[in-house]
């Protein structure tokens, strides 16, 4: 999987990767990992490349589904990558407590607050909490959620559809 941070793809886009990235790669990561049925039947799924990756988020920015500064449309997006997971909403919010537990057929995106940079940061975590994926490989605020310095603010959580 790509990372938000590659010089390459950075360079194909005035868009801010590397800055702003991490809520978008994590769900392109899911929907490299978790294929439709179909998908995976006939061996195919979403296949990260620069190019259709670039173009795609031209088209969710003129559409709307992603602003300039990246903020996602958690949904639209999972969608039009074929994630078969769909955001779940409790009590008319999507942003969920740090207590809520993923079940069964759920992924998760987890955003992590570091109060040393005083920075957020989401990444992909299993049911257990632990790190699956850091779009910034091993990012500062994940090093610091390992040293129990950094904490979760907030979850993210797809249900399968």
């Amino acid at each position: 999987m790509i990372r938000q941070d590659d010089v390459l793809l950075n360079a194909m886009s005035e868009l801010p990767f590397k800055e702003y990235g991490c809520a978008l790669m994590d769900i392109a990561y899911h929907a490299i990992m978790f294929p439709t049925e179909r998908e995976m039947e006939s061996g195919l799924g979403y296949t990260f490349k620069r190019e259709s990756f670039v173009s795609d988020c031209n088209k969710w920015v003129n559409s709307g589904a992603l602003s300039l500064d990246l903020f996602v449309t958690w949904d639209r997006i999972a969608q039009d990558l074929g994630l078969p997971y769909r955001l779940v909403k409790e009590k008319g919010t999507h942003v969920l407590p740090v207590g809520r537990v993923l079940r069964d057929a759920e992924l998760q995106i987890v955003q992590l607050y570091n109060p040393d940079t005083g920075k957020a940061h989401f990444v992909v975590m299993n049911k257990h909490d632990q790190v699956t994926y850091d779009s910034l490989g091993k990012s500062v605020t994940v090093a610091a959620y390992e040293e129990n310095i950094a904490y979760i603010k907030d979850r993210r959580i797809f249900r399968r559809i």
